[in-house]
């Protein structure tokens, strides 16, 4: 399998990933949020910013995902355009997570940094493959 082939799997990976992870942040998160407004953990006045951003950030990594994935021919193709585009998320989402981990210490927030990872590892293997403009 030539290098071009590995980073646009890489990047359609991740980007089917984040595209789950997201339908999933939205479909299982608000309802928790919702019962946690319920059970008095969370004030009801912050529940509906709350509710707004989590349902933002689950549908920016859907968008994130699907453009991944629609670069995929591009990378196939050698497009150093598509290339950079895919390597911005990916640097992106680990310092992301690394960020987050560093805020909050808890090892679930490094997913961003693994699906980062994901990104940026297959692009800078095949990276001598992209050097057409």
């Amino acid at each position: 399998m030539d290098r071009r082939r590995v980073a646009a799997i890489g990047c359609g990976l991740a980007g089917a990933g984040l595209v789950v992870l997201g339908v999933l942040h939205c479909a299982l998160g608000v309802p928790s949020l919702q019962r946690a407004v319920e059970r008095g953990l969370v004030a009801p006045r912050v529940a509906g910013p709350q509710i707004v951003n989590w349902i933002f950030s689950g549908g920016a990594m859907c968008l994130c995902g699907a453009l991944l994935a629609l670069w995929m021919p591009d990378l196939l193709r050698g497009r150093r355009s598509a290339w950079r585009s895919a390597l911005v998320v990916g640097v992106f989402y680990v310092l992301v997570g690394l960020g987050a981990y560093l805020w909050v210490p808890h090892a679930s927030v490094l997913v961003f940094s693994v699906v980062g990872a994901g990104v940026v590892g297959p692009l800078l293997y095949a990276e001598r493959q992209f050097r057409e403009p």
